[in-house]
């Protein structure tokens, strides 16, 4: 596999700076009017980024109900059509943004560009996501890594995954993703229950880590048929530890709700809880959660872990290792919280056991839900 996208990470980086230059050269001499496309949680994240070192005019967004709206206390959300051709228009949005970047350019909007290629040229610009912090990078810098990953996984469907996945990573451009996702999904499986990967039997112990509500366990009972032996279900944020309890009350014998985190070894860390799945270990946290070993808690024989758990999947991995060892447990791990994730838990996991079969498919619109599956 090569990469011929660009030649290197030099050629990436001269190709953003042309298109942000052409984007905000007029900004710092207040030339030409700033409005962020998209009012959602993104365009106010940028909002928060951005309003001190540019004047904000205003968003745009195509949700009529929103235009006309007055928000952040002054700032006006316009139609696309209301905005003069010779603004600046900085997207802020995930969803189908290469489609707005060429519709802007069609009716004459020549100074565009997304905010995460802001983020990429302004290394002072924090991301929206933890995933996109270095990922482009990330692909030019270690194409010996990603071609070992590439002839490494077991089937074609994976391979054709990986393709995208990394030509998203490149350019940005979700015809990629939608594409990985298409794959991943054609045979309408749900994540981290592809009939071609994981085949299961009445035996099963799963633990899920990164519970959130309990999606993910109730999706394992409906595809084992409600024949398994166990679940442990680990999710730091109380609250919604406390709702996937309630959910699985006629199981409690057999579904085990724990709200803690996993990781290396066991210890008392910072939370950020944030009540949407995106809580995370921080510093600057405002709950004290108890981390746990998985090595440690699961008593039985585990036969299938699956981690989403917003980039400690290598400390709970290391934390599982003698699971691993032992007892070889089906795997679904997510990588993508990091930009070197793919390489980086592969190779950990093929440390304590070289064995594995190994797939990959990826579940989401953009960046997110890339989960390699270790069999």
């Amino acid at each position: 596999m090569s990469f011929t996208l660009y030649e290197d990470l030099a050629g990436y980086e001269e190709a953003v700076r042309n298109r942000i230059i052409n984007c905000i050269e007029n900004v710092g001499g207040g030339q030409n009017r700033v409005y962020l496309y998209g009012y959602g949680m993104m365009g106010r994240f940028v909002y928060e980024q951005l309003k001190n070192r540019m004047i904000i005019q205003g968003y745009i967004d195509g949700d009529k109900d929103k235009q006309g709206r007055i928000v952040e206390g002054n700032v006006r959300i316009y139609s696309l059509e209301e905005v003069a051709v010779e603004s600046i228009i900085i997207i802020a949005s995930l969803a189908g943004w290469h489609e707005i970047f060429h519709k802007c350019l069609n009716l004459g909007y020549v100074h565009c560009c997304h905010y995460e290629e802001l983020a990429f040229y302004d290394h002072t610009l924090p991301h929206w996501e933890q995933a996109f912090d270095g990922m482009a990078e990330s692909v030019l810098k270690n194409k010996q890594e990603y071609d070992k990953i590439y002839h490494l996984l077991g089937d074609a469907r994976s391979k054709d995954v990986f393709k995208n996945v990394l030509y998203f990573r490149l350019t940005m451009d979700l015809k990629y993703s939608e594409k990985a996702h298409y794959i991943s999904i054609q045979n309408g499986e749900k994540p981290y229950f592809d009939s071609d990967i994981v085949y299961t039997s009445e035996e099963e112990v799963f633990v899920d880590c990164g519970g959130f509500q309990g999606e993910t366990t109730e999706d394992f009972i409906e595809y084992v048929s409600g024949k398994y032996k166990k679940v442990y279900c680990f999710e730091p944020d109380r609250q919604l530890a406390e709702i996937a309890r309630n959910k699985f009350t006629e199981e409690q014998n057999r579904v085990e709700i724990l709200p803690y985190g996993v990781g290396k070894e066991e210890d008392v860390l910072s939370y950020r809880a944030v009540g949407n799945g995106s809580g995370n270990f921080a510093d600057d946290g405002t709950e004290r959660i108890r981390v746990v070993k998985i090595d440690d808690i699961v008593k039985e024989k585990a036969t299938y872990i699956k981690m989403d758990i917003e980039g400690m999947e290598e400390d709970a991995l290391a934390g599982a290792q003698e699971t691993i060892e032992n007892i070889k447990p089906k795997l679904a791990i997510s990588a993508y919280h990091k930009c070197d994730d793919i390489f980086r838990i592969t190779e950990e996991i093929l440390s304590y056991r070289q064995d594995y079969r190994i797939y990959m498919r990826h579940y989401g619109p953009h960046c997110s839900d890339t989960i390699l599956y270790f069999i």
